[in-house]
C-alpha cells in the first residue's frame, strides 16, 4: 500500500523498511549492529574490551597489576618496602683513602667514615694489608702469628650519633657524639685483648 496501516500486523514484513524510524524499538535486537552508535551509553558493558583505551581511566582499579609503572606514584603505598633505604643525609657515607700521614682518612665531610678494605690483613705478608702499615707512628705489625686466628683489626667505621643511632643523617662534627665500630679478629682466649682508640682536635 502507499501508506502504512493504522494498526500493526501480528507478523513482521518479509523485508525491513528502506529507512530507519525516528523512534527506537522497545527492546534490543538479538544481534548487535556492525557499527557503533554515534554517542556512548551511560552504562558500562558487562565485560571489558579486548584492547585498552587510548586514555587512562579517572580512577584506579581495585586490584594492582603485575607490572611496574614507568614513574613513581605521588602517594606512598599502604605497606613498607622489604628493606629500609640507607639515609644519605649530610654528606652521606665516606670511604677512607690513603693519606700522606700514613693512615687512611676520609677527606670529605659525611655522616660516617668507613675504612673499607684498607685495614684487612696484617702487615705485608698476612692478607696482605693494603697500604700497610696504615699507622701514624713507627709501631707497625710484626710478621708472627696466623691470619684469621691471631689478633688483627679488619675495619673501623666512625659514624655520627649514639651507638643506637645506626641511621643517623647528621654529619660528623666537633662537639657532637660519635660511635666507633671495629671489626676485629681476637685471640681465642681474648680476655687480655683490647684496642685503644684516640682522637685529636686536628685529626
Amino acid at each position: 500500500t502507499n501508506a502504512p496501516t493504522s494498526a500493526p500486523t501480528n507478523a513482521p514484513t518479509n523485508a525491513p523498511t528502506i529507512a530507519p524510524t525516528n523512534t527506537p524499538t522497545n527492546a534490543p535486537t538479538n544481534a548487535p549492529t556492525n557499527a557503533p552508535t554515534n554517542a556512548p551509553t551511560n552504562e558500562p558493558t558487562n565485560a571489558p574490551t579486548n584492547a585498552p583505551t587510548s586514555a587512562p581511566t579517572n580512577a584506579p582499579t581495585n586490584a594492582p597489576n603485575n607490572s611496574a609503572t614507568n614513574a613513581p606514584t605521588d602517594a606512598p603505598t599502604n605497606a613498607p618496602t622489604s628493606a629500609p633505604t640507607v639515609p644519605t643525609g649530610g654528606g652521606g657515607v665516606q670511604f677512607a683513602v690513603p693519606h700522606p700521614l700514613g693512615a687512611p682518612a676520609c677527606e670529605t665531610i659525611g655522616n660516617r667514615c668507613d675504612s673499607g678494605d684498607y685495614l684487612k690483613g696484617s702487615s705485608s705478608t698476612k692478607g696482605p694489608e693494603l697500604n700497610h702499615p696504615n699507622t701514624l707512628s713507627t709501631c707497625v705489625d710484626g710478621s708472627a702469628g696466623v691470619y684469621y686466628q691471631d689478633e688483627s683489626i679488619e675495619k673501623i667505621v666512625v659514624r655520627a650519633g649514639d651507638i643506637g643511632d645506626d641511621f643517623s643523617t647528621a654529619n660528623l662534627e666537633a662537639g657532637n657524639k660519635a660511635t666507633i665500630i671495629a671489626t676485629v679478629y681476637a685471640y681465642s682466649g681474648y680476655t687480655s685483648d683490647f684496642a685503644d682508640f684516640y682522637y685529636a682536635a686536628d685529626a
